[in-house]
């Protein structure tokens, strides 16, 4: 498994279910019962149990394969440059406009 397609796709997930990005960690962590570290760790670029990945392929209604193996980002035509521009000129971007003008 590529950890860093689970990362991506568990990110792209929890953006596509319109939780705001700050509220991530915290409900992996929930979902998993685990330290807030864990979950944030599991954005990243952590390697997940088998057991987390079962867990959170259910809440997220997806496979374990697809959350495992699967480039869900590019299967779903979402222009992330696009996406993250519009993040970064909304609210949700505030105090990261200078970061844009750089």
């Amino acid at each position: 498994m590529d950890k860093l397609v689970f990362s991506e796709n568990l990110r792209f997930l929890l953006w596509r279910s319109g939780k705001a990005r700050d509220e991530w960690a915290r409900r992996v962590s929930d979902w998993l019962d685990a330290e807030i570290h864990r979950a944030r760790a599991l954005l990243t670029d952590a390697e997940p149990s088998s057991w987390e990945i079962q867990v959170l392929a259910e809440r997220l209604d997806v496979t374990e394969a697809d959350l495992r193996f699967s480039s869900l980002l590019a299967e779903s035509g979402v222009d992330l440059f696009v996406e993250n521009l519009r993040y970064l000129l909304s609210a949700g971007g505030r105090g990261k406009k200078k970061e844009l003008s750089a």
